[in-house]
């Protein structure tokens, strides 16, 4: 019985720790409609060392660019320019907000962007979840080495 209720609390421990990881990597993806001379921008909170990838595409009927540009956390704007199939990734060097800029000097026509993006945490220099699954994997280690030891003793 004793064995029993030892084996039970170490699952339980070990999947209480398996749930950690969730949320530590962001991936969205989201259709933005901007209409013919508007502009509409798109946030994304981000943490320092976070690894951003960004791609978008442009669906329009006359052409298919829109001009964007984006503002990092430490409020630099980089303009990219008239684009219409775009990719760009970088490291997050403050913790902040990221704000995608898209606008439709097109005065007639509406443009579909479809977003993609995605953000990888990292700590100490390695991407959480795989700073995790270590952790997750020591402590399961100590918890292997403690049952052995308690079982011996009993």
């Amino acid at each position: 019985m004793s064995n029993l209720r030892k084996t039970c609390v170490c699952l339980f421990v070990i999947l209480a720790l398996s749930i950690i990881p969730i949320g530590v990597a962001e991936a969205a993806t989201a259709s933005l409609t901007v209409k013919a001379g508007e502009e509409v921008t798109h946030h994304v909170a981000l943490s320092l060392e976070d690894h951003v990838v960004i791609r978008f595409a442009v669906v329009g009927q006359a052409s298919n660019t829109i001009e964007f540009s984006l503002t990092f956390p430490k409020s630099t704007v980089k303009d990219f320019g008239e684009v219409g199939v775009f990719s760009y990734g970088f490291v997050c060097d403050a913790a902040g907000e990221c704000t995608m800029r898209f606008v439709n000097n097109d005065l007639v026509d509406s443009k579909l962007v479809t977003l993609n993006y995605e953000v990888e945490h990292y700590t100490f220099g390695m991407p959480q979840l795989f700073l995790y699954v270590l952790v997750i994997g020591g402590l399961c280690l100590v918890a292997v080495a403690v049952y052995i030891f308690m079982g011996k003793s009993s």
